[in-house]
């Protein structure tokens, strides 16, 4: 089943007026399959270094000389590079759906900001909850008195 993450960098690859369009809207971070964000980082770098589009095997040449990429994540990089192939798609369908998956994925991280952003304060209220019940049992060890507990 294809998706529109591998359809959106099969055009990236092949497809220059696409890429022109949505390369600077679309972010590593709206892929959530480390490949697909690999492969998409790379794509990003070339195009912005070069002003052209990469090939596949540019592509693998420099993927292979990253340092944070595995001899297992390259095989599955390159097995995804050999799926990207040119295929007719309408042009328009495909700048919608891409522009679709970009605002659904940043509102996911919008939402991700906001629960991150949560946790902390929730790490925090129970990090000053633990806190204050030490220093109460500890007075209270020191004291022996119940009515320390009591606030």
């Amino acid at each position: 089943m294809e998706r529109i993450e591998r359809t959106a960098l099969s055009n990236l690859i092949h497809n220059e007026e696409y890429t022109r369009k949505v390369l600077p809207f679309i972010k590593e971070e709206y892929f959530a399959d480390r490949t697909e964000r690999l492969l998409f980082s790379e794509i990003y770098k070339f195009v912005n270094k070069y002003n052209s589009l990469p090939t596949k095997e540019a592509l693998s040449i420099e993927i292979n000389s990253t340092k944070s990429v595995n001899e297992d994540e390259y095989k599955k990089i390159t097995d995804v590079l050999s799926t990207l192939n040119k295929e007719p798609i309408n042009y328009q369908w495909l700048v919608d759906t891409t522009e679709k998956f970009c605002k659904d994925r940043a509102i996911i991280m919008q939402y991700l900001v906001v629960f991150k952003y949560l946790m902390v304060k929730i790490n925090n209220i129970h990090k000053n909850i633990f806190q204050k019940c030490y220093q109460v049992l500890y007075q209270f060890h020191l004291t022996k008195r119940l009515d320390m507990i009591i606030y």
